[in-house]
């Protein structure tokens, strides 16, 4: 049958889910700010147990979320990730400062960098991350 657009009358699929659809994350989820992507991070934390661990004791990102950036949204620096992708320099710019070792050596493990990369990101993101220092 023929509908006029505007009508009031309901359409059959009104209440079904969109393909692909998952139940939203609660709002207090860390992973909140992925949308449906926070599933499959928590997946690649439980495929991969390394990625499942927080990157710093006083940061809500898990290391997971590390390479998450590097794999699907093309971070590619040091500064990206704690600055841009995570705010964790936000949150906490010494713990940002104290996790950047352990993010470069996460990074480094997906680019295939070496340590001299991790060095230097590290180093440039220090520098970067003076100004949010007390």
């Amino acid at each position: 049958t023929l509908r006029v657009c505007g009508s009031r009358t309901p359409g059959r699929t009104g209440g079904s889910p969109l393909p692909g659809e998952t139940p939203p994350t609660p709002a207090d989820d860390p992973l909140a700010v992925y949308g449906c992507d926070a599933g499959s991070i928590r997946t690649l934390a439980g495929v991969e147990p390394a990625l499942a661990s927080p990157i710093h004791p006083r940061l809500p990102t898990i290391a997971a979320q590390v390479a998450w950036a590097v794999r699907h949204e093309m971070a590619l620096t040091v500064d990206d990730v704690l600055s841009r992708r995570t705010r964790d320099l936000v949150i906490d710019a010494r713990a940002a400062v104290e996790a950047a070792p352990r993010v470069a050596s996460i990074m480094a493990g997906e680019l295939g960098r070496d340590e001299s990369w991790q060095r230097s990101q590290v180093a440039a993101f220090e520098q970067a991350a003076e100004a949010c220092l007390p």
